[in-house]
């Protein structure tokens, strides 16, 4: 070759490149989703390659502001209903979606919900109340579309869809505040079926972001009907907060935490909760711990 430093440089330039679009940021690129296991996203660092696809929507009628997002698509196997909720790893983040009908690839997507109000479980606000927590589709929800701000009567959650088999979805998420991620919970009475290629899927959805000075057990035991705790080794001692939030993100509980050097157990009374799903999160700095059970 006449030149290979001229060949390395194209091979770097190549790299910068593609590190500068992130994987599944782009609606041909979205993670598939083969059935309703939650899912953990660690953080949406950037825009894909096609920053521009969302265009105008419902609920922000110029060019959507993509910047740290991520999309993902599903077919649906039976007939039923569709809600779902996004809780954000940190509670500061304000999450906004779209969800799609798609025909065809992802240039025929048809827009059927769209929502970029809300402020994030943990502010304090009281005026903007009822935009705390996680956001979604829910039964009990007014609007298909929101607006930013929380205007009167508004919350996080948009009307659940009703899907039929063989109909396919895509949701872009998008993160306004940072590169934090997020965590997705599928509802309704619908099933979504097993398409080729890799399904997204996480095993367990528990998710820290702690060094060897902590370390930290599922909430044990699980299903839990009267109390419960998670178990807690660290190397020095930390301050924190603990928060307990519903499957839809609102905020429950919320007290400082204490933890010493040595092992530590966290209580968790649950007696009084109503059965269903559930989660605690535990914040130390910048450290996050974010855990999903089930109350009998």
């Amino acid at each position: 070759m006449k030149n290979p430093y001229r060949f390395l440089l194209l091979i770097l330039l190549c790299y910068q490149t593609a590190r500068g679009q992130s994987a599944h940021a782009d609606c041909a690129d979205a993670y598939v989703l083969c059935d309703k296991t939650p899912v953990v996203i660690d953080a949406v660092p950037d825009a894909g390659e096609l920053t521009d696809e969302i265009g105008g929507t419902a609920c922000f009628k110029q060019n959507f502001p993509e910047s740290n997002s991520a999309w993902f698509k599903w077919t649906v196997a039976s007939e039923g209903t569709l809600e779902f909720s996004i809780l954000p790893l940190n509670e500061q983040d304000d999450i906004d979606f779209v969800v799609y009908r798609l025909s065809g690839d992802c240039a025929g997507k048809q827009e059927v919900r769209c929502m970029l109000a809300g402020r994030m479980l943990g502010e304090e606000n009281p005026n903007d109340e009822t935009c705390l927590g996680a956001t979604g589709l829910h039964a009990g929800a007014g609007n298909t579309s929101q607006g930013k701000g929380c205007a009167d009567g508004a919350n996080n959650f948009l009307l659940p869809l009703n899907v039929l088999p063989g109909a396919s979805y895509a949701l872009f998420v998008h993160n306004f505040r940072s590169s934090g991620g997020f965590l997705l919970e599928m509802g309704g009475t619908c099933t979504f079926k097993a398409v080729p290629g890799p399904c997204k899927t996480t095993e367990t959805p528990v998710l820290h972001n702690f060094d060897k000075k902590l370390v930290v057990s599922d909430v044990q035991p699980n299903p839990v009907e009267q109390n419960a705790r998670v178990l807690i080794q660290a190397t020095e001692a930390f301050s924190g907060v603990l928060m307990l939030a519903d499957v839809h993100g609102r905020l429950l509980e919320s007290r400082n935490l204490e933890i010493q050097a040595g092992d530590n157990s966290v209580p968790l009374d649950v007696h009084a909760l109503s059965p269903g799903v559930y989660f605690v999160k535990m914040r130390f700095g910048d450290r996050i711990y974010l855990s999903r059970f089930y109350k009998g």
